[in-house]
């Protein structure tokens, strides 16, 4: 219809718009997002092309990627970011991978993009899809699916774009009955949430430590609070006081120096930032992470976890904790869209906690016997495997 070429063809130029303008003020976000556009695309063909929003989406998407290159040798896979924070963050996934960036929503720009990437099918994680791009690979004829689908609250043009994918997989039986309200049966797949299986595949690994690591980690047990916001400080903080027996790690998602001296102002006890780490620190009783990478190896050995993001609705990833069977905690904040949290709790290894005292309860329980959280985990792995086989249906 004549307004879905409109919106096709003014969304992306709207955004490119804002976005160069809010650069040109100085914005540091969108310089990124500019920056990231001027690296050269790869040259294709490309036998898979995988596209993630961020680099969350790149962990739920890895054991994809690492099980098609398993299983199809030689082939050729293509990755791309619609933002910064994935583009920067990723590590190399294997030889035969290419990362670059999700061209802008211009019919231009999306037309060059696949006359030089030439993809022979792709995959979409979660929820990404651009006006200009869908309506280009319509135009290109190329196969394309949707993984790991989450509903939101989007209707209209955005189930018009959904409506052409040959697939669209939920993590929960929810979403897939949301979706077959306007999508046929045979297109609308639960086949689960593939975190599940990047988070244990990793905690099968080696965890890899500083040499002075072992100047804090004796034989005291320590909790960590992973990335955590300002807002979850006044939850967490009487809890340092309250065992004195543990130690600590404090894991800000924002590692900015502005935001560290935050919490070194708050800490309440000897600390040392991870990055100064060292064996003349012994005294001291926390660990400020001030480095990126290292959060999930911390996990392994800990009593229990509190991750940040609930106080605002939007929990950061309470799967590696419990991938390494460490029980976790997260802040209340009435409904959550993150359907992996409300099970965790139903099964008994993580708990919602809205003051301190409720958290500090749920520490001194988990101190005197812990959830076997590991099983929770893997009673709920397997969907990279069902959403490769809908990958390999993928014909041109």
């Amino acid at each position: 219809m004549w307004t879905d070429r409109l919106i096709a063809s003014l969304a992306g130029r709207v955004y490119f718009v804002l976005v160069h303008s809010a650069a040109a003020l100085g914005h540091s976000k969108a310089r990124a997002f500019c920056a990231m556009r001027r690296h050269p695309c790869p040259d294709g063909p490309f036998d898979l092309w995988v596209h993630c929003s961020s680099l969350g989406e790149l962990e739920t998407a890895r054991p994809l990627l690492l099980l098609y290159s398993e299983k199809n040798p030689g082939h050729s896979l293509l990755v791309t970011f619609f933002s910064p924070s994935g583009f920067d963050a990723v590590q190399v996934i294997s030889d035969t991978v290419s990362i670059t960036a999700l061209p802008w929503d211009i019919p231009s720009s999306v037309r060059q993009f696949l006359q030089k990437a030439r993809p022979k099918k792709a995959v979409f994680i979660q929820y990404d899809l651009w006006p200009a791009l869908m309506q280009g690979m319509d135009a290109h004829q190329i196969p394309w699916g949707v993984a790991f689908y989450k509903h939101t609250k989007k209707g209209g043009y955005f189930h018009r774009m959904l409506q052409k994918a040959h697939f669209v997989s939920t993590q929960t039986k929810e979403d897939e009955f949301l979706l077959r309200s306007f999508l046929p049966a045979d297109k609308a797949v639960c086949v689960g949430d593939g975190r599940f299986d990047n988070v244990l595949r990793r905690a099968q690994t080696i965890p890899s430590f500083p040499p002075a690591w072992n100047s804090f980690h004796d034989l005291t047990g320590y909790g960590v609070f992973g990335s955590i916001w300002p807002d979850d400080a006044s939850l967490i903080l009487p809890l340092l006081a309250r065992f004195p027996h543990l130690k600590w790690i404090l894991a800000p998602h924002d590692v900015s120096e502005k935001n560290i001296t935050f919490w070194e102002e708050k800490i309440p006890m000897p600390w040392v930032r991870f990055s100064k780490l060292s064996n003349e620190t012994a005294p001291a009783k926390v660990i400020l992470l001030d480095t990126v990478g290292h959060l999930f190896d911390l996990y392994s050995g800990a009593q229990f976890a509190y991750i940040g993001g609930g106080v605002h609705r939007k929990l950061h990833n309470i799967l590696e904790p419990l991938a390494w069977n460490v029980p976790t905690a997260f802040a209340s904040s009435g409904e959550t869209n993150h359907w992996e949290a409300v099970a965790a709790v139903e099964y008994g290894c993580a708990a919602s906690v809205s003051t301190p005292i409720e958290l500090a309860r749920k520490v001194a329980e988990w101190d005197k016997e812990r959830p076997r959280a590991v099983d929770f985990i893997r009673e709920h792995t397997g969907a990279t495997g069902r959403l490769m086989r809908l990958v390999e249906s993928l014909q041109g």
